[in-house]
């Protein structure tokens, strides 16, 4: 009931949608060729403000406001901080 999934949103209304949005997720799977990937909606999602929780991609650890999950168990918690 906490998420709504409105498929494909035209990049110049992002900011209208995302003003409801409390966290910006990035899931990427755990593996070597998501390892490294520099996501364009890390950028995004800094401009919008919003604190940031990824998965899979390692190199978001080093931006402001994004919290890397090592590993699904940590995805949740770090949702709710």
């Amino acid at each position: 009931e906490n998420i709504i999934l409105h498929g494909p949103v035209d990049p110049s209304e992002l900011a209208g949608y995302a003003k409801n949005w409390d966290v910006a997720l990035i899931p990427y799977q755990y593996n070597e060729l998501c390892r490294h990937l520099n996501p364009i909606k890390i950028f995004e999602y800094l401009y919008l403000g919003l604190p940031i929780v990824a998965t899979g991609c390692e190199d978001t650890q080093n931006y402001p406001y994004t919290f890397y999950a090592k590993d699904k168990d940590d995805f949740i918690p770090l949702i709710q901080k």
